[in-house]
């Protein structure tokens, strides 16, 4: 083999090695990146929209709805679907807006969903973020919005 084929070979392996490594599934806390760590979070606020109405729901670690949700997050896997595309139009197929805003003692990050497979993504260390997309899709979005609204169902007061 000459020395042009070996560096070729060598170049294609390269490639293909960051192919697989950008899109390759991963689970929450790497897709996240930017040094997430559930044990930085200090709060999750997550914000629903829906009809002119909003509902909010506050998760802090340690209590039971917090493990939950961290468990809804952490079973499943994603994929990096872009950077720096914040201004792309969602199709709202679960007619809910929803935002989750997770405190960190450092960065801050935000991710937006809305029923279309992509999640966007934010965080105070980058300005561009990017579109997470869930393998589950549609359904895990679903899951996750239900499990928010009983929370917020249960937190309301008696009336």
């Amino acid at each position: 083999m000459t020395t042009k084929r070996k560096i070729a070979v060598v170049e294609l392996l390269i490639f293909i090695g960051v192919l697989a490594w950008v899109f390759w599934p991963r689970s929450f806390e790497k897709a996240m990146d930017y040094d997430f760590s559930w044990d930085q979070v200090t709060q999750v606020t997550a914000t629903m929209e829906a009809g002119g109405e909003t509902a909010e729901v506050t998760l802090i670690p340690g209590e039971a709805d917090f493990a939950e949700f961290q468990a809804i997050l952490d079973e499943q896997k994603f994929l990096i679907a872009g950077i720096g595309e914040s201004g792309t139009e969602r199709d709202n197929k679960l007619n809910c807006e929803t935002t989750l805003f997770f405190d960190t003692e450092g960065t801050d990050y935000t991710v937006f969903f809305c029923g279309d497979q992509m999640m966007d993504f934010a965080c105070t260390a980058d300005p561009e973020g990017r579109t997470l997309q869930s393998v589950e899709g549609l359904p895990f979005q679903e899951r996750l919005l239900a499990f928010l609204l009983n929370v917020e169902l249960s937190e309301e007061p008696a009336a």
